[in-house]
């Protein structure tokens, strides 16, 4: 068995996907900040760069650990683990795609200093306004969709593993189990 199916006897897949739950969204609100916040847009990048690299790429590999997963699995083909991966194989392939545009993202913010300057055609044609704000749409609206799919695919998940499990468990006491 490889890293992606086990980890210290445990399933990689839910430990991998707390990951992109939490820093694809933090992603998304980085992206937000570092377009709209220029005069903090250069550390925000470097923020953002981690989350999205760190995040898009976890996600990424728990969608590889959960097809493994998912094969090993003696109910694999239950409509709700299928319905979970559906959501699954294409917040994957968003992850992969919000690492390469965060990247992009970052290395337009750093142009200068990644000698794409105004002294050369390829800085002169990233100093316009346009760019940027195509750019600026283009992570910002992946970040979002990214979210939104990673959202999707983990609570599709949570009610695949739980669903019948949570529905058999006894009712909780009055008063919301607290003791006194």
């Amino acid at each position: 068995m490889g890293i992606l199916e086990s980890f210290g006897g445990l399933p990689t897949h839910p430990l991998l996907v707390h990951f992109p739950i939490v820093l694809v969204p933090v992603t998304l609100i980085l992206a937000v900040l570092t377009v709209f916040w220029r005069r903090y847009q250069r550390g925000l990048a470097i923020g953002l760069l981690c989350t999205g690299v760190i995040g898009g790429g976890a996600g990424f590999l728990a969608g590889e650990s959960g097809e493994k997963l998912q094969h090993r699995l003696p109910n694999g083909h239950d409509a709700a683990i299928v319905h979970h991966a559906s959501y699954g194989d294409t917040a994957k392939t968003l992850c992969a795609l919000l690492v390469i545009m965060t990247i992009i993202y970052v290395a337009w913010v750093w142009r200068d200093r990644l000698g794409m300057g105004p002294g050369n055609a390829v800085g002169r044609f990233l100093s316009g306004t346009w760019v940027a704000v195509v750019l600026g749409i283009a992570v910002i609206g992946l970040s979002a969709v990214a979210t939104t799919w990673v959202v999707l695919a983990g609570h599709s998940g949570a009610e695949a593993a739980w669903q019948k499990t949570w529905d058999t468990l006894p009712p909780a006491p009055a008063g919301g189990g607290e003791q006194g």
